[in-house]
């Protein structure tokens, strides 16, 4: 593994910059991104939303202000912007592109669960875990996917996010060979939905094993299992 790091991780660089740090988002990701920085001593000033969609609530005590707002109060260059939200839909990533472009904006990597940071630490402590599983890799194409990653988790950095993009067909049919696709293990499998749209793409889908351990959305993927009946050997464990 010859690729080279950035000189310091997401972390280290928001606990000396002289920008003010603000979030874009709130709910969970929101919580546990504040977390972090509340251990780092890192201040998040404000939260904010997408234009049309601020309704005069508050989190975590501040008022969720615009982004046009949270703009004006700053300025788009005095500013950083913590995403605190995934998303697929096409014109919530138009508007991050949109926000990247004007702002210093970074999605930092924290763990679903745990306190185990993916930080520059971590990844000197592991340097040889890593160099061995990039050996593994076969082709040049997962090595720069393996290296974009591992910037990515470094240094909150969306553009090798976005690097790595492959649009539904090509993951289903090139990389995945879905058509072959018997049985399938959903990890994290929300409501359903990703179960839903594999079967789309793979006609001979005939077991799936999908384990969702938040309760709400447990119940609702065991409301997808009911409305299959049987055309799917579906088994769902929380």
């Amino acid at each position: 593994m010859n690729f080279t790091l950035p000189d310091r991780d997401l972390w280290e660089y928001l606990r000396t910059t002289d920008k003010t740090v603000v979030m874009y988002g709130m709910g969970n990701g929101a919580d546990k991104i504040l977390t972090v920085c509340e251990r780092y001593g890192i201040e998040v000033a404000d939260f904010f939303a997408s234009d049309g969609f601020v309704r005069g609530h508050s989190f975590h005590g501040k008022t969720v202000l615009s982004y046009s707002a949270v703009k004006e109060k700053y300025g788009a260059d005095h500013m950083i912007v913590l995403l605190s939200f995934a998303s697929s839909r096409p014109e919530v990533l138009d508007t991050i592109r949109r926000v990247a472009a004007e702002c210093e904006l970074y999605a930092p990597d924290v763990p679903v669960f745990g306190n185990t940071l993916f930080h520059r630490s971590f990844f000197e402590e592991h340097r040889e875990d890593f160099a061995r599983a990039y050996s593994l890799l076969a082709d040049e194409e997962s090595r720069r996917m393996f290296e974009s990653v591992v910037w990515y988790k470094l240094s909150g950095d969306v553009s090798h996010l976005f690097a790595m993009e492959s649009d539904k067909d090509e993951v289903y049919r090139t990389l995945l060979h879905a058509e072959d696709i018997h049985s399938a293990l959903d990890l994290g499998a929300y409501n359903g939905d990703t179960v839903r749209e594999l079967r789309t793409y793979a006609p001979q889908l005939e077991t799936v094993f999908a384990m969702e351990p938040d309760r709400r959305s447990y119940r609702k993927l065991c409301e997808f299992k009911e409305s299959l009946g049987t055309t799917l050997d579906l088994h769902t464990v929380q």
